[in-house]
């Protein structure tokens, strides 16, 4: 456990050897919460950069069209696409992250 003290405008410095191990640099974007036996200070969540998002939906596509080109693999993937007619997860597009106007089964959805 370390002690520190509140400086002038609420400032508190973190030990540097906790800095390192929990990787907190300047300008590191952080949550403070109020519990009520304490305050918690914690690293805030990161989201993937638009670069990283950018790779994962180009792996991801790359693997629907092997998918596709594998007659079997596409037969199997239909069915379990089948399972999911109905459900919130049926018509979803995964390179944009929005329901599409087609069904699973690639049929366009009634009223679209």
């Amino acid at each position: 456990m370390e002690y520190a003290k509140v400086g002038k405008r609420g400032a508190v410095v973190i030990p540097a050897e906790m800095r390192r191990h929990h990787r907190l640099e300047e300008g590191t974007p952080v949550v403070i919460e109020d519990r009520p036996e304490g305050v918690l200070f914690r690293a805030a969540p990161s989201a993937p950069s638009w670069e990283e998002r950018r790779r994962f939906f180009a792996a991801f596509n790359e693997a629907v069209l092997a998918t596709q080109r594998d007659a079997s693999a596409w037969a199997e993937e239909l069915v379990d696409r089948a399972q999911l007619a109905g459900t919130l997860a049926d018509g979803m597009v995964a390179e944009q992250g929005e329901v599409a106007d087609v069904n699973v089964d690639g049929r366009a959805r009634s009223g679209a």
